[in-house]
């Protein structure tokens, strides 16, 4: 459900937003000379200016259009005529500094809307894109670590970890070991590709604090008290937490007993086992529930994949590392402008209906700031143009509390499509395996099983077997 809400049209509202017009047109506010001090050297003036070689790398990042088509674009708004590679050319030319002072700016305008939380819950992940850095014709993957401090509802850090596949935790390390990270008085949150020994003594070793979930096989998994790894004792002040947890759906599963269609509930029971350096004064729920918030992190990648040129990057230039660099800021950027205007909106949207939650579709959000951010870049922003921005692009999805749905996508052959497809192929696979082990099941004719000429039991591998032995299929009897 959609719904637009009354008081973002009221006058009064244009009233609230005049102050953040100022402090968006500040922003950019004398680039041009900002630039030339940075490069230290004259530069002859073109029909280009540096702002609109900033608008043009701002525009360049969405994902929808192509680089020719956002230079052709900004040439008939503009009423510029130049050659598309000027652009990229004098692009080239603004230091990356400039960028990162651009980021702090935006950064400390949200931090002065909202009220920071003393210590922080930061989220950790890695996640791939294709890179085009070599340019050697084979297909380039390269790890991107995040950083999102849940605490603030805001993504901190995104960077491009060249030489690092399948090295995460080292990757980690190094990010706070160069202080691109603040690790005082921060929570770090992370899954099972985090589980290491040697993570925990760095932590432990610089008194930061860690939940991090572990493997359900590991030895420790059932020792709830303190463990000890050498005789330095560097890890004993570390606890497991233990918890589960039931997921239940419906699906139609084929019956090769009955030989018939049937509509079962399936309830998985899920093991979370986590360790954390956390002391007795936060409890076991507590720490469960700051690690399922881990998720924020996961959320913020598909928006960044879903908006922006990132999954695959394809530009290629004597400066392509700077190049990528300046894009990933950018998108920072972006998230803290629509973070701004989410506190802007949080301000008159009251939660007061108990069964549903409001949420801002980010997406949308996202659409718009691509038609505001030249008014912000040239300094021209109106509250107006600010005022019609919030009514056409901010939009307030009602959704049931509690409510839950698998990720799945509808597009074949996307990773998810297929993470899909193999699931409903395992569940089937596990669904024959306990028809085979409960024949005497009241609800299966005997007749239909002694008459089925492919009564033939299921295989299934190690995996499945570990994961049946934590299903359950009750079969739902339809009315007729």
């Amino acid at each position: 459900m959609v719904k637009h809400i009354n008081y973002l049209k009221s006058d009064n509202f244009k009233s609230k937003i005049k102050n953040l017009v100022d402090d968006l047109n500040f922003i950019f506010k004398d680039s041009n000379e900002q630039i030339k001090q940075m490069i230290g050297k004259k530069t002859r003036q073109r029909k280009l200016s540096f702002l609109d070689c900033i608008n043009y790398k701002f525009n360049n990042t969405k994902k929808s259009d192509s680089q020719k088509k956002t230079i052709n674009d900004l040439k008939y708004d503009n009423k510029i005529l130049c050659n598309n590679s000027s652009f990229f050319r004098k692009e080239q030319q603004i230091p990356l500094q400039y960028y990162k002072n651009i980021y702090d700016k935006i950064f400390s305008i949200y931090l002065n809307k909202r009220k920071t939380t003393g210590q922080k819950i930061i989220a950790i992940d890695g996640t791939y894109n294709n890179t085009n850095i070599n340019r050697n014709g084979t297909l380039e993957t390269t790890l991107n670590m995040g950083y999102y401090d849940i605490s603030n509802d805001i993504p901190l850090e995104l960077n491009l970890k060249l030489n690092s596949k399948n090295k995460e935790i080292k990757s980690f390390i190094n990010d706070i070991e160069n202080k691109k990270i603040n690790f005082e008085n921060s929570i770090f949150v992370c899954d099972r590709a985090y589980y290491s020994y040697e993570l925990f003594d760095m932590l432990n070793d610089i008194g930061s604090k860690f939940i991090i979930r572990i493997r359900n096989n590991d030895k420790n998994v059932n020792n709830t008290q303190k463990i000890k790894k050498n005789e330095n004792d560097k890890l004993k002040n570390i606890r497991f937490v233990n918890y589960t947890f039931d997921n239940i759906t419906q699906k139609t599963l084929f019956n090769k007993k009955t030989n018939k269609n049937e509509l079962y509930n399936i309830k998985q029971k899920n093991h979370c086992n986590i360790v954390t350096n956390l002391d007795c004064n936060y409890s076991d729920e507590e720490i469960k529930n700051m690690y399922v918030s881990r998720w924020k992190v996961e959320e913020y990648f598909k928006l960044v994949k879903y908006n922006f040129k990132f999954s695959q990057l394809k530009e290629h230039n004597s400066k392509t590392i700077e190049t990528y660099n300046k894009s990933y800021i950018i998108i920072q950027i972006f998230s803290i402008l629509s973070k701004i205007f989410e506190l802007e909106c949080d301000k008159i949207i009251k939660n007061s209906n108990e069964k549903y939650i409001y949420k801002i579709n980010k997406t949308s959000m996202i659409e718009g700031l691509f038609k505001l951010i030249p008014n912000i870049i040239y300094s021209k922003l109106m509250v107006d143009n600010l005022f019609y921005f919030f009514n056409c692009y901010v939009q307030i999805n009602l959704t049931v509390k509690g409510a839950s749905n698998d990720r799945t996508s509808k597009i074949p052959f996307t990773k998810w499509y297929i993470k899909s497809y193999h699931s409903k192929y395992d569940i089937q696979k596990m669904f024959d395996a306990f028809i085979d082990r409960n024949i005497n099941d009241k609800n299966i004719n005997k007749n239909d099983v002694n008459n089925n000429k492919n009564n033939k039991k299921t295989k299934i591998n190690k995996n499945l077997k570990a994961k049946l032995k934590n299903i359950t299929f009750e079969k739902i009897l339809l009315e007729d």
